[in-house]
Parts: structure tokens; C-alpha cells; sequence
């Protein structure tokens, strides 16, 4: 990823040029490090996200729009009172750091003018937004940085503000390529080169130069690479940019994004974007998106984490139960072969050799005894254990039963917790593992339940509407109440996954939009990554919901198997349908 200072520049002067002399509207906090802002600005509105995560921090305008927490964080507070109503008077890249400064003018209390800077410092785990005055003061910031946390700068408010510490790096700008060759030729590549410029990372003097980022040049290629390094500099930082998105050949998706046509990647690769700003945005969502939603979850994979490992030893052990008192039928003989030779047996013997008449050959068996106890007494404890046993063995049968479908059911969860994607999916899940007595209810559970996330529509290649279940929750909805008897039903074969329903014409459907259902139930499980996956389908009139059973357990008769190995060049064709249909949402 290049968010480097050269890309910042670029950034910072589209949003100069978009947002000057915009107004706020408002301001909101919806992740405890993130920051939006929605300036009308040209006519238009635009909405600004400031983030200061450790994984992914950025600024640039998006079309995200995210949920904002019930009570707004202080930051977020203090942010309203200062900045709603004012102008942004410049955006700005300070030096050829990461770190972009908004200055805007305000009223404070008094009505008086004032201006403020907001800036953004984009320096990894060291990431922070802070706001400071207009006598440089800071005011307050997304992260507070006191001793105990840094000795060499402490961000909290009333502090004077100071800029992170500088790089002992050459400023790129206005070096010629006489002397960007000669630094080329005193490491390897693209990152020694980066490692001594400042504001430029590797990716984007690979990009540039258009080599391997840790092999030297070859010397007839260092002049050319100098001289294409000085003029895309030069170009970038006057403004003239041409954004691209580089794209992953097999899925299409956004795996980097340059303010310049990249060099070291094929054009087929690369997708020009109308502003860097959508690069950033499209780039950007999906990662984040991903990377919270790990984290919201985190929690919740480590209690079905946690029982799945207990249910395992519990099997483990119910198995070994099992084969202990696989044979109760050895009691009830010994007893009965005790009980007809008790002449024979005194007490104090700890085994006697006695012939079996149920054996054709009469062959001896050697039966254990208690040396404690007399002959009636060893036959009436055989007797007993064979009773046991054979109790034994239909209770652990049952355990056994129950404990393999509480593993697939928690294998399942795993399997949704994977694919969560929303705030909706995650909240749905947590309460039903509360509901299921994994954990306690989440916070705020009034609110949650009122939320109500939707299951992914897909199109087939025939026009065919194909629905997919991305929790437990959805499952049950998309199986019991939204397919109608017709329609068809998939889920891959004691694998993990979602339930996919496969809306029928007249009560039947397309073998192509079959085949496409079974290629995203194989897509949509935990077997993503195999081939040859087993998927069952059948009308959902064969498919049932037992009584008592776990929310997405269900039964099915009557079904047909497709072995389908998922492709995900074939599953970007089944692009999902932006809304759900309506009887999708009842």
C-alpha cells in the first residue's frame, strides 16, 4: 500500500480543491478512531473520513456511510462544537510527512472568528487526529499520548502542538536524476532508494521505476529509472495525476492504488479512477470493513473457539465409553457360565478357566473374578455389569449424537463468523449464542435486535434469482419462510456453509442456474478453498426443521449431489444484486 507522503500530496491538494470553502454539517465518531465529516462544498455534499487506526489510517472523501454509536464519543463532541458551521479555508500536506492539515475558521462561544487546524497524522500505530487553535495549542485529540505512553511527544490537551520528529531522509523534490542515479546505484533497488527518500515508500518507487523492490538495477537501466523517478516526482507534486486502481486478475478486487500509472504492474491490471480520492475509497472499504469486523468478532470466535475444543474432548471421551462397554454380552456369559460351575470356584481365586457351551468346540474362557468375593457373588457382579454396560451403551450412543451436532452446529457459527460482514450479522449472532447459553446477551440488546440484516441475492447467468444465508439467522429465514415449496434448496454435505435457495419458475429451474447455486453454496462455506465439494439440493418441500433443534439445523430426504469446485472468477460473474428483493426482507 502507497499512502506514502507523495500520495498524501496528492490527496491532500484533490481535497483542497473539492472542499474549500465547503461548510460542516456535521461531524460523527462511528469507530472509536475514526472520524466523518460531512462538508456541503460546490453544491455537493462530501463526507471526509479521518482515520487513525493502527492497520489502516487514511484521509480522503468516501460514500460509506457507517452506524454511529448511541452516545457520541467526547472527541466527537468536542469536534461538533468547534467545526459545525465553519469553512474550511485550505487543505494541506505538511512538508513531505504524513500528516494532512485541514485549517478552517469558526466561531467560538463568543461568536468571535477564529480558526483552527485539524490534522491527521497517518504514522501507523502512532496514527492520531488532533485538533489545535489558533495559538497552536492542542485542544483535544482521537488518542491522548501522556508520558507514560511516549517520552519524546505527548499529544494531550493544552499542550503547545509539534510535529512528529523528522526523518533523517532527503527530500525527494527538486533532486535531479543525476543525483537520484547516483543513490540508485548505492543499494538494492527500490528499497534502499525508499529507505533514503523521504516521503516515498517502496511500492511506489517500484511503481515508478518499474523493477522488484529489493533487486538492484542493472547500470544501463539506472538512467532511465532517475530520469522516469525526477519526472513522475515533479509531475505528481504540480498536480498532474492519473489515479489507478490495481486489481487482482482472478477477482477483480482492489490490491493497490497509485496516483500515476504503474510501471511495474500490467495495464490489464490497472483501472483508471476518475479521482484518487475513489481509488482510495474503493481500496480502502473492503479492507476496513473486513479488518473491524474481525475484531468485533473477536470475542465471539474465542467463546465458540473455547466450546468447540470442549465438545471435542467430550467426544473424545464419550468414544472411549463407547468402545469400553461395546461388549456387554461377555458380562451376561460369564454370569451365566459362574452361576452353572460354582462348585468349582472358591473365594480368594482372581480368574477361573471355564468352557463356553454356546461354542460348537466348547472352547475355555478365562473370566476374571474378585478375590474378595464368593462364586454367587462374582456371578451376580457380572450380572451387574452387563446391566450397566448395556445402559451405558444407549446413554453414550445419545451423548455422542448430541455432542456431534453441538460441534457442527459451533463449526457453523465459526463458519458465520467468517463470512460476518455487518454490524447487523455480528449483532444477530451474538445474541443467538446468548440465547444458545454460550455467552451473556450483548450490550445495548434492545437496539440491536431492532436491526435486521438481509441474505445476499444473486442473479444467475439466466436470470434465475439465487438467495444466500450468511448466519444462522438468515438461514432459518430464507429456508422456512421465504422459499416456497418449488423452489430449490442447497447446502453443501456435512460441510459448513449457508443456506442457498434457488427461486423456481413454474416449479422448476434452469440445469445453469442449478449448477450456479451449487458453485456459491460450495463458495459460500468452509470448503471455499477445496475442490470437488459436495453440494445436496432438493426441493424445499423435502426439507424440514426438527423440533427443538438449533437455530439453522434442519433435515432434508430425496436430494440430488453436485460436486462443484468453487471458482472465484466464475463466482465474480454472480455479482449480488445491490438490494434484496422484498420478499427477501419479510
Amino acid at each position: 500500500m502507497p499512502y506514502d507522503g507523495l500520495t498524501l500530496g496528492a490527496a491532500a491538494r484533490e481535497l483542497d480543491r473539492i472542499l474549500s470553502g465547503g461548510r460542516v454539517d456535521r461531524v460523527s465518531q462511528p469507530e472509536r478512531d475514526e472520524i466523518h465529516i460531512e462538508i456541503r462544498s460546490g453544491g455537493q455534499n462530501h463526507r471526509l473520513l479521518l482515520s487513525a487506526s493502527a492497520r489502516y489510517p487514511r484521509a480522503h472523501l468516501t460514500r460509506e456511510v457507517k452506524p454511529n454509536p448511541l452516545k457520541a464519543p467526547a472527541f466527537c463532541m468536542a469536534l461538533r462544537k468547534r467545526l459545525t458551521g465553519g469553512r474550511v479555508v485550505s487543505v494541506a500536506r505538511h512538508d513531505m510527512e504524513r500528516v494532512l492539515e485541514i485549517e478552517l475558521d469558526v466561531r467560538d462561544e463568543m461568536g468571535a472568528q477564529s480558526r483552527v487546524v485539524l490534522r491527521c497524522e497517518i504514522m501507523g500505530r502512532h496514527s492520531n487526529i488532533i485538533l489545535t487553535g489558533a495559538d497552536g495549542r492542542i485542544l483535544d485529540s482521537i488518542k491522548h499520548v501522556g508520558e507514560d505512553k511516549s517520552r519524546i511527544r505527548e499529544v494531550l490537551p493544552g499542550l503547545a502542538y509539534a510535529y512528529p520528529p523528522p526523518q533523517d531522509r532527503i527530500d525527494p523534490r527538486g533532486l535531479d536524476a543525476e543525483t537520484l542515479e547516483a543513490l540508485l546505484s548505492q543499494g538494492d533497488g527500490a528499497a534502499a532508494l525508499s529507505a533514503r527518500l523521504a516521503g516515498l515508500s517502496r511500492a511506489t518507487v517500484a511503481a515508478i521505476i518499474g523493477g522488484a523492490d529489493s533487486e538492484p538495477l542493472p547500470a544501463a537501466a539506472r538512467r532511465e529509472a532517475a530520469l522516469r523517478l525526477a519526472e513522475r516526482i515533479a509531475a505528481v507534486e504540480s498536480g498532474q495525476i492519473s489515479p489507478v486502481l490495481v486489481t487482482d486478475p482472478s477477482t477483480g478486487e482492489a490490491v493497490d492504488f497509485f496516483p500515476f500509472i504503474s510501471a511495474a504492474h500490467p495495464s490489464k491490471w490497472q483501472r483508471p479512477c476518475t479521482t484518487l480520492q475513489q481509488a482510495m475509497d474503493e481500496y480502502y472499504r473492503r479492507r476496513d470493513r473486513e479488518d473491524r469486523m474481525k475484531e468485533r468478532t473477536a470475542a465471539m470466535r474465542d467463546v465458540v473457539r473455547r466450546n468447540l475444543n470442549r465438545c471435542e474432548r467430550k467426544l473424545e471421551k464419550q468414544r472411549q465409553t463407547l468402545l469400553d462397554a461395546a461388549h456387554p454380552e461377555r458380562y451376561r456369559l460369564w454370569g451365566e457360565l459362574l452361576t452353572a460351575n460354582l462348585a468349582q470356584l472358591r473365594r480368594g481365586m482372581r480368574s477361573v478357566s471355564l468352557p463356553n457351551w454356546y461354542d460348537p468346540e466348547c472352547a475355555a474362557v478365562d473370566i476374571p473374578l474378585d478375590p474378595a468375593r464368593d462364586g454367587v457373588r462374582n456371578a451376580q457382579l457380572c450380572f451387574k455389569r452387563y446391566r450397566k454396560a448395556r445402559v451405558a451403551l444407549e446413554l453414550t450412543r445419545s451423548q455422542i449424537e448430541e455432542t456431534e451436532q453441538e460441534i457442527a452446529y459451533l463449526k457453523g457459527q465459526l463458519h458465520n463468523l467468517n463470512g460476518c460482514s455487518t454490524l447487523a450479522e455480528a449483532e444477530e449472532i451474538a445474541h443467538e449464542l446468548a440465547a444458545q447459553g454460550y455467552m451473556r446477551p450483548p450490550r445495548g440488546g434492545r437496539r440491536a435486535r431492532q436491526s435486521r440484516s438481509a441474505p445476499l441475492r444473486y442473479r444467475s447467468s439466466d436470470g434465475y434469482d439465487i438467495y444466500v444465508g450468511r448466519n444462522n439467522t438468515q438461514n432459518d429465514a430464507l429456508t422456512l419462510r421465504l422459499a416456497r415449496p418449488d423452489d430449490i434448496w442447497l447446502h453443501t454435505r456435512q460441510i459448513p456453509g449457508s443456506h442457498v435457495i434457488l427461486r423456481a419458475r413454474d416449479g422448476s429451474a434452469s440445469d445453469t442456474a442449478i449448477a450456479e447455486a451449487a458453485l456459491l453454496a460450495a463458495w459460500h462455506s468452509s470448503a471455499r478453498d477445496s475442490s470437488g465439494v459436495p453440494v445436496d439440493y432438493t426441493a424445499r418441500r423435502n426439507v424440514k426443521k426438527p423440533a427443538g433443534a438449533r437455530p439453522g439445523m434442519v433435515i432434508y430426504t430425496t436430494h440430488r449431489t453436485a460436486t462443484v469446485t468453487p471458482d472465484a472468477a466464475r463466482v465474480a460473474l454472480l455479482s449480488p444484486v445491490d438490494e434484496p428483493s422484498e420478499d427477501a426482507r419479510q
